[in-house]
């Protein structure tokens, strides 16, 4: 559990290994949202964005990864960002095509690879996030055990 601004140890929060000068620091505000809420996405898109964002509690963290594993959500990064571009590239040959047989589908597919990208970008690329809020105190995930044992 850790509160809004906490200075995490200088250790990788994947592998526990110290942090030096080469590695890589980060100051990051995390969101936590109740879970329930995204459940009015049924009723209202809007209005689960509304009450999200009323309801939405932030943390600033500071937190180290270590060269080798920020080079693996680099590269995690660099294929959602691909995905991305190569369904909006898809989805633009496909407008100006004139065979109307594919078109369709190419579009579709560029639509479909656009989205895929994108939840890709926002699921592979977070180190850490808020597994849980309470009283003023946030539960992280994302750190290995060992880390979290650590801080204790």
């Amino acid at each position: 559990m850790t509160s809004d601004g906490a200075v995490l140890p200088a250790r990788c929060i994947k592998t526990n290994q110290p942090v030096g000068a080469v590695d890589w620091t980060r100051t990051k505000k995390v969101y936590w949202t109740p879970p329930w809420v995204w459940f009015l996405v049924l009723v209202s898109p809007l209005i689960a964005v509304i009450v999200s964002a009323i309801l939405q509690k932030k943390a600033t963290l500071t937190y180290s990864l270590s060269r080798p594993v920020r080079a693996g959500y680099m590269k995690k990064t660099t294929f959602s960002l691909s995905v991305f571009l190569l369904g909006l590239g898809l989805m633009i040959y496909s407008f100006g095509n004139d065979s109307s047989s594919w078109q369709m589908a190419g579009v579709i597919c560029g639509i479909a690879m656009l989205f895929l990208g994108l939840i890709l970008a926002v699921v592979l690329s977070k180190a850490i996030s808020v597994k849980k809020y309470q009283d003023g105190w946030f539960s992280i995930k994302g750190c290995s055990p060992e880390f979290l044992a650590s801080l204790e």
